[in-house]
Protein backbone atom coordinates (compact mmCIF):
# COMPACT_ATOMS: atom_id res chain seq x y z
CA UNK A 1 0.00 0.00 0.00
CA UNK A 2 1.49 3.29 -0.65
CA UNK A 3 2.22 5.98 1.83
CA UNK A 4 -0.02 8.96 2.26
CA UNK A 5 0.69 12.74 2.43
CA UNK A 6 -0.48 15.31 4.75
CA UNK A 7 -3.73 15.62 2.87
CA UNK A 8 -4.66 12.00 2.34
CA UNK A 9 -3.90 12.35 -1.35
CA UNK A 10 -1.37 9.20 -2.22
CA UNK A 11 2.48 10.50 -2.89
CA UNK A 12 2.76 10.02 -6.60
CA UNK A 13 -0.69 11.99 -7.08
CA UNK A 14 -0.58 14.96 -8.95
CA UNK A 15 -3.37 17.32 -10.07
CA UNK A 16 -2.98 18.78 -13.72
CA UNK A 17 -4.67 21.99 -14.84
CA UNK A 18 -4.64 23.25 -18.87
CA UNK A 19 -2.08 26.54 -19.27
CA UNK A 20 -2.78 29.73 -21.70
CA UNK A 21 -1.62 27.11 -24.59
CA UNK A 22 -4.56 24.19 -23.81
CA UNK A 23 -1.48 21.87 -23.06
CA UNK A 24 -2.00 19.86 -19.80
CA UNK A 25 0.89 21.00 -17.31
CA UNK A 26 1.07 19.54 -13.90
CA UNK A 27 -0.03 22.27 -11.28
CA UNK A 28 2.80 23.74 -8.89
CA UNK A 29 5.17 26.07 -7.66
CA UNK A 30 6.08 27.19 -11.54
CA UNK A 31 2.25 26.63 -12.45
CA UNK A 32 -0.12 27.58 -9.45
CA UNK A 33 -4.19 25.94 -9.97
CA UNK A 34 -5.74 28.71 -12.09
CA UNK A 35 -8.86 30.31 -10.76
CA UNK A 36 -12.02 31.97 -12.48
CA UNK A 37 -13.80 34.13 -11.07
CA UNK A 38 -17.68 33.51 -11.97
CA UNK A 39 -21.32 35.16 -11.95
CA UNK A 40 -20.54 38.70 -13.36
CA UNK A 41 -16.92 39.23 -12.47
CA UNK A 42 -17.61 41.56 -9.70
CA UNK A 43 -15.96 41.70 -6.61
CA UNK A 44 -18.99 41.94 -3.96
CA UNK A 45 -17.09 44.65 -1.99
CA UNK A 46 -18.99 48.07 -0.95
CA UNK A 47 -20.07 50.59 -3.21
CA UNK A 48 -20.98 54.28 -2.88
CA UNK A 49 -23.84 55.78 -3.88
CA UNK A 50 -24.96 59.32 -3.91
CA UNK A 51 -28.76 59.96 -2.90
CA UNK A 52 -28.92 63.64 -2.99
CA UNK A 53 -25.93 65.67 -4.42
CA UNK A 54 -26.80 69.12 -3.31
CA UNK A 55 -30.20 70.26 -1.84
CA UNK A 56 -30.66 73.94 -1.60
CA UNK A 57 -34.66 73.66 -0.49
CA UNK A 58 -36.69 71.15 1.33
CA UNK A 59 -37.29 67.77 -0.04
CA UNK A 60 -36.78 64.31 -0.16
CA UNK A 61 -34.34 61.56 -2.04
CA UNK A 62 -34.85 58.17 -2.55
CA UNK A 63 -32.92 55.27 -2.82
CA UNK A 64 -32.67 52.93 -5.18
CA UNK A 65 -33.73 56.14 -7.23
CA UNK A 66 -36.26 55.73 -9.43
CA UNK A 67 -39.79 55.03 -8.32
CA UNK A 68 -39.53 51.87 -10.31
CA UNK A 69 -36.87 49.82 -8.85
CA UNK A 70 -36.29 48.44 -4.91
CA UNK A 71 -34.06 46.62 -3.61
CA UNK A 72 -33.91 42.73 -4.83
CA UNK A 73 -33.07 41.72 -1.41
CA UNK A 74 -32.42 42.82 2.31
CA UNK A 75 -30.06 45.41 2.30
CA UNK A 76 -28.21 47.22 4.47
CA UNK A 77 -27.07 50.61 4.09
CA UNK A 78 -25.15 53.47 6.15
CA UNK A 79 -26.02 56.69 5.41
CA UNK A 80 -24.11 59.87 5.86
CA UNK A 81 -25.81 62.87 6.19
CA UNK A 82 -23.76 65.69 5.20
CA UNK A 83 -23.81 69.73 4.35
CA UNK A 84 -21.60 72.74 4.75
CA UNK A 85 -19.94 73.89 7.48
CA UNK A 86 -22.09 75.81 9.42
CA UNK A 87 -24.89 74.29 7.48
CA UNK A 88 -27.78 72.94 9.83
CA UNK A 89 -30.55 69.86 8.36
CA UNK A 90 -32.87 67.66 9.57
CA UNK A 91 -33.46 64.22 8.32
CA UNK A 92 -36.32 61.63 8.31
CA UNK A 93 -36.40 58.14 7.35
CA UNK A 94 -39.21 56.01 6.08
CA UNK A 95 -39.78 52.78 3.79
CA UNK A 96 -41.51 52.79 0.98
CA UNK A 97 -43.33 49.39 -0.06
CA UNK A 98 -44.30 47.61 -3.08
CA UNK A 99 -48.04 49.20 -2.55
CA UNK A 100 -46.38 52.67 -2.50
CA UNK A 101 -46.93 53.07 1.60
CA UNK A 102 -45.06 55.09 3.64
CA UNK A 103 -43.88 53.84 7.19
CA UNK A 104 -41.12 55.23 9.50
CA UNK A 105 -37.86 53.12 9.40
CA UNK A 106 -35.67 53.47 12.11
CA UNK A 107 -31.92 53.16 11.75
CA UNK A 108 -28.88 52.52 13.94
CA UNK A 109 -27.15 56.41 14.47
CA UNK A 110 -23.15 55.24 14.72
CA UNK A 111 -21.64 58.48 15.91
CA UNK A 112 -18.84 57.66 17.76
CA UNK A 113 -19.71 57.20 21.52
CA UNK A 114 -23.53 58.30 20.71
CA UNK A 115 -25.21 54.68 19.71
CA UNK A 116 -28.92 54.43 19.37
CA UNK A 117 -32.16 53.98 17.25
CA UNK A 118 -33.53 57.00 15.57
CA UNK A 119 -36.21 58.20 12.82
CA UNK A 120 -34.55 61.58 12.46
CA UNK A 121 -31.09 62.56 11.79
CA UNK A 122 -28.98 65.60 11.81
CA UNK A 123 -26.29 67.11 9.40
CA UNK A 124 -22.89 65.09 10.49
CA UNK A 125 -24.88 62.28 11.61
CA UNK A 126 -23.73 58.56 10.06
CA UNK A 127 -27.05 56.24 10.61
CA UNK A 128 -27.44 52.44 9.13
CA UNK A 129 -30.49 50.65 8.00
CA UNK A 130 -31.76 47.79 6.88
CA UNK A 131 -33.94 48.15 3.61
CA UNK A 132 -36.18 44.90 3.27
CA UNK A 133 -36.59 43.31 -0.13
CA UNK A 134 -38.67 45.00 -2.66
CA UNK A 135 -39.03 48.08 -0.42
CA UNK A 136 -36.85 51.44 -1.15
CA UNK A 137 -35.74 53.73 1.51
CA UNK A 138 -37.20 57.65 1.43
CA UNK A 139 -35.25 60.38 3.27
CA UNK A 140 -37.12 63.70 3.80
CA UNK A 141 -35.54 66.62 4.76
CA UNK A 142 -35.65 70.47 5.63
CA UNK A 143 -34.77 73.51 3.74
CA UNK A 144 -30.69 73.49 4.97
CA UNK A 145 -30.07 76.91 7.43
CA UNK A 146 -26.71 78.24 7.74
CA UNK A 147 -26.47 78.40 4.29
CA UNK A 148 -25.12 75.92 1.74
CA UNK A 149 -26.84 72.64 0.64
CA UNK A 150 -27.14 68.96 1.80
CA UNK A 151 -26.03 65.71 1.20
CA UNK A 152 -26.60 62.16 1.41
CA UNK A 153 -24.28 59.47 0.49
CA UNK A 154 -24.41 55.98 1.50
CA UNK A 155 -22.23 52.96 1.31
CA UNK A 156 -24.13 49.69 0.21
Amino acid sequence: MSKYDGSHLLANQQIYARDENGKMRAVGADFPLPMKQVEGGSSGGPRTVTILGAGSAAGSATYPPTAESAVAKDTDITIYFGGGASTTGTFTSCLIDINDRKTALPGIRENGASISQVNTANVGDVVSYTIPALCRLRIEYTAPTGGGTLSIKGVV
